[in-house]
């Protein structure tokens, strides 16, 4: 069963005074996001959707970073959790990152074209997509959609009440000048790792997916 407060409450005891690598994570990100935000202030109209795509590479490059330090810390003891440098280790994979978040949210700009609901739904169905990557980033963007697309069936609920249930915190993070951000962004991500572990394993339990989907490699 998909258990939100379990996930939380295991990314809440993976950071109980073991959470300094992952606020420094967390300054790096808030940084990148107030660079952008002073750039664009600099930005005339004509130029908006050059840095737009700028944005959306810049935010899959530092996505799969994330998403790699997070999963890797998830799985790690308490003696053991990854550094900045492991989290700057990610950054190899630029490429695949910055490919992978364009590919998203050109599907999603397509959907949300269509129809509002059905675009929320594939955001939410999309939402696996940089997990999947930092798990294999040699699996290709293409297959790694269509994994995220599998793994979340009869799940998006659960997974959008989650990312949800962050609301009153990122509100509280905003009153506080941005400042609580270093410790909520690293209780989100790190709870959307545990959520992501719970549903590959499921897949794989229930036989929808296979290893080889996962890792190709090993069936070469």
């Amino acid at each position: 069963m998909f258990d939100r407060v379990l996930y939380k409450n295991q990314a809440r005891q993976s950071l109980k005074g073991n959470w300094s690598s992952a606020a420094i994570v967390a300054l790096f990100l808030i940084a990148v996001d107030v660079c952008l935000g002073f750039i664009t202030k600099n930005f005339d109209e004509s130029s908006e959707k050059s840095f737009s795509i700028l944005s959306a590479v810049l935010h899959g490059i530092t996505g799969i970073a994330v998403a790699r330090f997070f999963l890797i810390y998830s799985i790690s003891e308490s003696d053991t959790r990854p550094t900045f440098a492991d989290f700057l280790e990610g950054f190899q994979h630029w490429f695949t990152g910055a490919l992978a978040n364009l590919w998203r949210l050109l599907w999603l700009v397509l959907w949300f074209m269509c129809f509002v609901i059905p675009g929320f739904v594939k955001m939410v169905a999309y939402s696996q997509l940089m997990f999947i990557l930092a798990d294999n980033p040699n699996i290709g963007v293409r297959k790694a959609l269509r994994l995220s697309i599998v793994i979340t069936q009869g799940y998006k609920t659960e997974i959008f009440c989650m990312y949800l249930s962050f609301l009153g915190w990122l509100i509280l993070g905003g009153l506080t000048a941005g400042i609580l951000y270093v410790w909520i962004i690293p209780y989100i991500e790190l709870t959307a790792a545990n959520a992501y572990k719970y549903l590959k394993d499921r897949a794989l339990e229930s036989g929808i997916v296979s290893h080889e989907d996962f890792y190709p490699e090993i069936g070469e």
